[in-house]
């Protein structure tokens, strides 16, 4: 395994612990839209998103973000048609089997990077 120095200090788990880690912002959108079910459309991602960091985030932020993770194959929008209250249609999204995936091994990363014996238990 590949060995990184930071500050001078020899971090040899670090380069598997990023490659496993998921952008702050990447992985609170797939949490949410986990989170949100049938329900994970754009503006209600925003709020719900803006609600648990404590922060305005913009919709722009948030779908720049979704089209990354659907190109990424973590996720995937669905056309919804308009119902009798909405006059647009909604694109809802999901999560596919990838974006679980992600969502647990930045799970297991975090804990590990907190734990290195965590790390080398997962990988026995």
């Amino acid at each position: 395994m590949a060995t990184t120095r930071w500050f001078g200090v020899e971090l040899p788990m670090f380069r598997q612990l990023h490659e496993n880690l998921l952008p702050p912002f990447q992985l609170e959108a797939l949490c949410t839209i986990n989170r949100l079910g049938s329900d994970a459309f754009g503006a209600q991602i925003r709020r719900d998103l803006s609600h648990r960091l404590s922060r305005d985030v913009a919709i722009g932020q948030v779908f720049a973000c979704l089209a990354t993770l659907e190109k990424n194959g973590l996720i995937e929008g669905i056309e919804e048609s308009p119902s009798s209250r909405a006059s647009r249609k909604k694109r809802v999204y999901r999560l596919t089997a990838c974006g679980l995936e992600a969502v647990r091994r930045s799970a297991a990363a975090a804990i590990a990077f907190n734990n290195p014996a965590a790390l080398k238990a997962a990988k026995a």
